[in-house]
């Protein structure tokens, strides 16, 4: 499921800005956001997980495990 940075963030046990430090560093985000009402970033809190525990290769695993689901919302 893709939730929000504040809901990322809290599920993580960490701060917004933590998570905005991840994302610097090359933690994964799901959507990217822009400016607008309803462009926020999304993430998906295993890919974060993995990322954070096990590196690239890990992160990689759960963002690909999660491939269908995105395409799905894209579809009309």
């Amino acid at each position: 499921m893709l939730v929000d940075i504040h809901q990322a963030a809290a599920e993580l046990h960490i701060t917004d800005g933590a998570l905005r430090a991840w994302v610097r560093r090359g933690a994964p985000v799901m959507r990217r956001g822009g400016r607008g009402r309803g462009r926020t970033a999304l993430f998906d809190v295993g890919a974060l997980r993995a990322w954070h525990d096990g590196g690239a290769a890990g992160a990689l695993r759960a963002f690909a495990a999660q491939i269908p689901e995105s395409l799905a919302g894209r579809l009309p």
